[in-house]
């Protein structure tokens, strides 16, 4: 089959987004597909990944353009020049991964060509008036259209029934990139961490303030991955609250594998936003397959991750003080921490791309 895959950012972007764009179309092209992705910032897979990428408008051109809606149509109008005179044999599906603009440009692109179009949500929707009008058409362009959560999924159908036969599927890890620890039981100090976009939406701020307080501050340590527009605040509340705060910066996904696999604890203190939600965060799944506990907090795709009590906790978003009590029963309870490991290691397999990328797959059947 050959894809077109349509995705306006690849790493080293930050965001799930860009790498479950790159993490989808690597396994793809080893099942015997063909992938061409077309996008606009970010930077080229490397040559021997067999996924054709295509820069379809240059870096500077789309950042001159700030606002978000403005850009993403300057490139969807890019990506509709280049492909809309394609011979037609070379497309068998178009995957837009991306909002209502890019699905509209994709949808000529589909059409001209014949070829069912599959759009993917990686975000919650915006609540402003505008979208709701314009995405209550767009939404039934999509032959089939794929949500990373079922808070998602459940944003769409309110906008426009159409997305009700929405499929729910998250992104996928390499589930042999992470090796589990033979004792997972945690001496002296907890190493805890937190991984992503330095962004108001991750509640990074919180998770701060929560390792700051006394009763727990002189038995964790905690390292934050990631890199963003909140760095230097959250570096400064860390001064303010004199809690001594490993802040990694941007890692590979490689680093950052060795990193949780070296962890005792993954904290997800994400938060919801008037027009941003969290999607399923695929660092959650990679922190459970290195046979960490995870704390999340009830916001998007995470807590469908997690059973409460049972393999970790889940919080109200926001809430410093239930993230304190969650680390101090994982401290004061030893066989808790080694009973939520173990089970996390256990069944973390079942994100693996084999299985994640096997039911996009299966979207695909479905059109033809």
């Amino acid at each position: 089959m050959n894809i077109l895959r349509i995705a306006r950012k690849l790493p080293p972007c930050p965001g799930g987004q860009e790498h479950h764009v790159v993490d989808l179309s690597l396994y793809q092209v080893t099942t015997g597909d063909s992938v061409e992705v077309s996008f606009g910032l970010g930077d080229y897979l490397k040559s021997d990944s067999r996924v054709k990428c295509r820069r379809v408008v240059s870096t500077r051109v789309l950042q001159f353009f700030k606002r978000d809606v403005l850009q993403a149509f300057v490139f969807g109008f890019f990506v509709l020049l280049k492909h809309y005179n394609k011979p037609a044999d070379k497309i068998d599906i178009v995957h837009v991964h991306g909002d209502v603009i890019e699905i509209l440009f994709s949808a000529a692109i589909s059409w001209k060509h014949k070829v069912p179009l599959v759009a993917t949500f990686h975000a919650g929707v915006s609540s402003r008036l505008w979208y709701k009008i314009v995405a209550s058409k767009v939404l039934r362009l999509p032959d089939a259209i794929i949500c990373v959560s079922d808070d998602i999924k459940n944003q769409l159908k309110i906008i426009s029934p159409s997305a009700v036969n929405a499929a729910v599927i998250h992104s996928g890890i390499y589930y042999s990139r992470f090796s589990c620890r033979e004792d997972f039981s945690c001496s002296g100090s907890m190493d805890i961490v937190s991984v992503g976009r330095l962004h108001p939406m991750k509640g990074f701020e919180y998770l701060v303030q929560a390792v700051a307080d006394e009763s727990i501050k002189d038995s964790v340590k905690l390292t934050i991955v990631g890199d963003g527009p909140e760095r230097l605040k959250l570096e400064k509340l860390a001064i303010k609250n004199n809690v001594d705060i490993n802040f990694a910066g941007y890692c590979t996904k490689e680093k950052i594998a060795k990193i949780l696999c070296e962890s005792q604890l993954f904290v997800s203190s994400s938060v919801q936003l008037k027009e941003q939600t969290e999607g399923t965060p695929t660092v959650v799944m990679e922190a459970m397959a290195a046979g960490l506990p995870v704390i999340v907090t009830d916001v998007g795709g995470a807590k469908a991750l997690v059973r409460d009590g049972e393999n970790g906790f889940v919080i109200p978003q926001a809430d410093m003080g239930m993230i304190v009590e969650c680390i101090k029963k994982l401290l004061d309870k030893s066989e808790l921490l080694d009973e939520f490991s173990k089970r996390n290691a256990s069944v973390a397999d079942r994100f693996d791309w084999v299985v994640i990328g096997g039911r996009v797959n299966e979207v695909y059947r479905s059109l033809r």
